[in-house]
């Protein structure tokens, strides 16, 4: 049994909230209390650092389709901040976003951060680093 299905089977459907840090030029995201995972943005057009809330997921992401072969909520998005089209998922091509190359591991993220809270609307925070 995961940790995921644990915490939910002991009624403890939600933990604090997640923190992460992107760093744009290593090209890495760690996650606390789950590792460091490859990712990327657009070179020309990053998201702007500083610390940023990240929301709850609100719908499937289409764009996630070509990805659920190797990972079961690729079409799963999270929102940097609360508005713009600024998101952390998984792929391989980054529009501006933090994506996570490590496609075969986003599940993993996926239960981590799903159940992670930060307030009514979000899922914790992430500090964008230009290093």
């Amino acid at each position: 049994m995961s940790f995921f299905e644990d915490d939910i089977r002991k009624g403890h459907p939600y933990r604090g909230a997640a923190e992460m840090k992107f760093y744009i030029k290593s090209k890495k995201l760690e996650i606390n209390g789950l590792g460091e995972f490859n990712a990327k943005t657009q070179d020309y057009n990053p998201p702007p650092t500083g610390r940023h809330d990240i929301e709850i997921p609100y719908e499937p992401h289409p764009l996630g389709d070509g990805y659920t072969g190797q990972a079961k909520y690729a079409k799963t998005w999270f929102r940097i901040g609360h508005h713009g089209d600024r998101f952390l998922y998984c792929g391989s091509i980054s529009a501006g976003c933090i994506t996570v190359e490590d496609i075969h591991r986003w599940d993993e993220i996926y239960k981590h951060l799903i159940i992670s809270r930060k307030g009514f609307d979000g899922i914790g925070t992430v500090e964008i680093i230009d290093k």
